[in-house]
């Protein structure tokens, strides 16, 4: 089933991109929304931006990004950077190069 449905989409993407796919095709295609975009969202929210964000949400709207998918992109980073942010003890190593570290503000404690 799952087999099936991933070379029905893979076959709709070649369709669509006149035989080659690439990484932004198939997000256009699903209306699915970039990490840079839900970053930029998340960061215009926790600054408390609110002209900015909603333009944001604007703009994501009108590429026919599912709504659905940019609030679950959302609440992943915003999970991501909480826990980051929660467990001191974990080595900041671990976290190198993903959403939470570029969240989260670097520890003060002199332990960290």
């Amino acid at each position: 089933g799952s087999a099936r449905d991933g070379l029905s989409i893979l076959d709709q993407a070649i369709a669509h991109g006149a035989g080659t796919v690439t990484a932004a095709q198939v997000r256009d295609m699903l209306g699915l929304a970039d990490r840079g975009r839900i970053r930029r969202l998340l960061q215009l929210v926790l600054a408390g931006d609110a002209p900015a964000a909603l333009a944001e949400l604007d703009e994501a709207h009108d590429l026919g990004i599912d709504p659905t998918q940019l609030l679950r992109g959302l609440m992943e980073s915003l999970h991501s950077a909480t826990r980051a942010k929660a467990c001191r003890s974990t080595p900041r190593r671990s976290l190198r190069g993903t959403a939470a570290t570029r969240l989260v503000a670097p520890s003060r404690d002199p332990v960290s």
